[in-house]
């Protein structure tokens, strides 16, 4: 198969076959099927044959289509004992792609930071700040950095107290 354009094409020569002696079919929507069949030669029945270089049978051969093959537009063709097959190829939309590659030095830490303090004080019902003055300005990030190991300090320190307490409940018993 030969890609020409947004096209598949295929080409088979078949000198001495006629249009009505090959079919080309499209089977299970996935494979092009070109069969036919030559037959012998009938000569006068005086006639002695030596030697013959044509070959006689049944032919098949079966071509697997692209993924994106429109086989409702399949076409078939056959000039001067060559059969032409053209297949249109509908058009893939490439995939968008999009950089990922950030200057900053700490890969967005501080706004991951800065995100995960905000959620934590809301989450608490503590008033969050305004947000869209708070990714302005370096300093902020210093704060809400701060502000986080802060909280991060006290959930340790909550979280101590309750295994003491679990702790003491157990030697009671």
């Amino acid at each position: 198969m030969a890609k020409i354009g947004e096209h598949r094409r295929k080409s088979a020569d078949l000198p001495g076959l006629k249009k009505d002696e090959v079919k080309v079919e499209v089977e299970d929507g996935s494979v092009l099927q070109i069969r036919g069949e030559r037959r012998k030669e009938q000569g006068e029945k005086n006639d002695k044959w030596h030697l013959i270089e044509r070959s006689s049978g049944k032919f098949l051969r079966r071509f697997r289509l692209p993924e994106n093959a429109k086989l409702d537009e399949v076409k078939a063709a056959m000039e001067n004992g060559v059969l032409t097959v053209t297949v249109p190829k509908e058009k893939v939309k490439k995939p968008e792609l999009r950089g990922i590659i950030t200057s900053k030095k700490d890969f967005g830490r501080g706004e991951r930071e800065a995100q995960w303090v905000i959620s934590q004080r809301t989450l608490h019902g503590l008033r969050a700040p305004d947000s869209s003055e708070l990714f302005h300005d370096k300093t902020n990030y210093r704060e809400l950095s701060e502000i986080a190991e802060q909280d991060k300090k006290r959930a340790e320190v909550a979280r101590l107290r309750d295994l003491k307490k679990l702790l003491e409940v157990n030697e009671k018993r």
